[in-house]
């Protein structure tokens, strides 16, 4: 009975343990493979996992899902060769300060390089570039045990760098949305409702007075007309000696500023003339 040379699979891996996982490099950095532009019947059938290419992965969170950190070779490609054709849709800066060597490849960049060590023989997973760019780990293949992983200080370098590029990318983001000029729609739109605003303002202010000064343009003209008609019934009544001493007396009274008394008096004055 043949023994198998499976390994155990495990349900959720550990970070900072290398696990083979199926991603590509290539989707990382936003570069559409040549797998993936292909039409073929076969292969559309297939999940985009199962496709792609192991390659060994930091496990770099586990909760809520699985994030892995990607390494590749670039099929021995001298990334900082700026003469050579690679990634030529991102600047290379940009490229450069997402890569991290791992020994025994040469560093660049200010940078030192990172050692993955093993619990058992000697480390296979050297001579690469880790690809710090964290990717959610679309592999449905299961975990097997690992005997690989990057200590705590190794971690906790790539943790800083990492830190390092988001604090960047923070502040160029938050630069440019400074430096932008909001719409003019908007400015006379501001403009409309301050003047709406003053407008209004002054209108609510101009009320009262104005119906103060209709107020007594009223009352004067009502004076003015009483005056009037009692000089014409003065003048035009056979009876003046009499009508006069009872207008004479009647006269401060009509005149009053009770207009309830002034019109009664007049509408008596007229029953009694009539």
């Amino acid at each position: 009975m043949s023994k198998t040379n499976a390994r155990e699979t495990i349900t959720r891996p550990t970070i900072g343990e290398i696990h083979s996982r199926r991603a590509s490099a290539e989707k990382i950095f936003g570069v559409q493979s040549d797998f993936q532009s292909s039409a073929s019947s076969i292969s559309s059938n297939k999940s985009n996992g199962s496709r792609e290419k192991k390659r060994p992965c930091l496990i770099w969170r586990t909760v809520p899902n699985v994030q892995i950190l990607a390494m590749a070779r670039f099929n021995g490609t001298d990334v900082t060769d700026r003469n050579i054709s690679f990634m030529d849709h991102l600047p290379r800066e940009y490229v450069l300060k997402r890569l991290l060597a791992v020994h025994e490849k040469q560093p660049f960049g200010e940078r030192r390089s990172i050692t993955a060590v093993t619990r058992t023989g000697s480390s296979l997973n050297k001579n690469i570039y880790l690809i710090l760019i964290p990717t959610l780990d679309e592999d449905e293949h299961p975990y097997e045990q690992s005997s690989e992983y990057f200590p705590q200080a190794e971690l906790e370098y790539i943790r800083k760098i990492l830190f390092a590029i988001q604090t960047e990318e923070t502040e160029e983001q938050a630069r440019i949305i400074q430096e932008l000029n909001p719409p003019s729609a908007y400015n006379d739109n501001d403009d409309d409702d301050k003047n709406n605003t003053c407008s209004s303002s002054s209108s609510s202010l101009s009320l009262p007075r104005v119906r103060t000064d209709l107020a007594e343009k009223i009352n004067l003209n009502k004076n003015d007309l009483v005056k009037i008609w009692l000089n014409e019934m003065t003048l035009d009544n056979d009876n003046v000696n009499d009508d006069v001493i009872l207008l004479e007396n009647l006269r401060p009274m009509i005149l009053s500023d009770d207009s309830h008394v002034r019109n009664s008096l007049i509408m008596n004055y007229i029953v009694y003339v009539l």
